[in-house]
């Protein structure tokens, strides 16, 4: 009799646990989840054959952008140009996910949000149909990917949702040859669709930035278009004359009344964070190691 209520109270014991176990797994998805904490847009790229960009507007248009296999944009981290089709093996020998992030962030001027990928590395080469597709349920649940469950369960929702009158499809990506290659024209792309990805929480509120480099211009320069390609004004780049910050870590200085732009960029960008006051801006971004990721 004994051994028969130790057993139910065991069993009780251990559904409690699982339980709670669910309840905080769920907690965690939520708190960390990306989709929850967008303002009014999100970007997401679908890396395959047919490598997609998705730029879906919470309660505006959304952009869908199919990047060609044999096209070659940059790479930030100092790998230069790579064909779109090969970037998944990159990621696989360098063990280096983000390189989707920074990649597409660079290409499109945006900040990239969540990134899917093939749990098999393939290198692609056929282009005969880049035509963009809506992704499918085993494009977000059977693949790897920076999103946790909740996020993927919300993008599944929204993408199905989505009214074929509600996006937008670019596929004129300009181009420039460079020997057999096709390289994706950063530059052009840039001066285009400039605006089309921003953010209108971010424009509404006003807050400028201000970039301090120490040797890297060009890197100053592209992370000034990713920002403001975001909708954040960026006011001013300039060159420190303290030499060895390039070294450091990358810091977010900010007034008081640009916290909330200031958290988003240190997300994006993984910086530490300091409450100050900037004299030209209301927030200083001290690039650091940043010059060498984004290189």
């Amino acid at each position: 009799m004994k051994r028969a209520k130790f057993k139910i109270q065991s069993s009780r014991l251990l559904l409690v646990f699982i339980v709670f176990l669910l309840f905080y797994v769920i907690y965690r998805n939520i708190a960390s989840s990306v989709v929850l904490t967008k303002k009014d847009r999100l970007n997401i790229v679908f890396y395959s054959a047919k490598t997609v960009y998705y730029s879906l507007g919470i309660n505006d248009v959304s952009y869908v952008i199919p990047f060609p296999a044999d096209m070659e944009i940059t790479v930030p981290g100092g790998y230069g140009n790579y064909r779109v089709g090969a970037i998944g093996k990159l990621v696989s020998l360098e063990k280096k996910p983000d390189i989707f992030r920074k990649a597409f962030s660079a290409a499109t001027g945006s900040f990239v949000n969540l990134y899917f990928y093939p749990r098999q590395t393939k290198i692609y080469y056929s282009n005969q149909n880049s035509k963009a597709t809506m992704p499918g349920w085993s494009d977000i649940f059977l693949t790897n990917t920076n999103a946790n469950f909740i996020d993927r369960l919300l993008i599944f929702w929204q993408i199905i949702h989505i009214d074929a009158n509600d996006h937008q499809e670019i596929t004129d990506l300009p181009s420039v040859s460079e020997g057999q290659e096709t390289v994706f024209d950063q530059d052009t792309f840039y001066k285009k669709y400039q605006g089309f990805f921003y953010k209108k929480t971010y424009r509404n509120l006003k807050d400028n930035v201000q970039i301090l480099y120490t040797k890297s211009y060009q890197v100053a320069l592209l992370l000034s278009k990713i920002i403001e390609g975001e909708g954040i004004r960026v006011v001013d780049i300039s060159q420190s004359q303290i030499s060895n910050l390039k070294s450091q870590n990358c810091v977010i200085t900010y007034s008081k009344n640009a916290l909330m732009v200031a958290n988003d960029l240190q997300k994006f960008f993984g910086c530490e964070k300091k409450e100050g006051n900037p004299d030209v801006s209301d927030i200083i971004i001290t690039l650091g190691n940043l010059e060498n990721e984004w290189q």
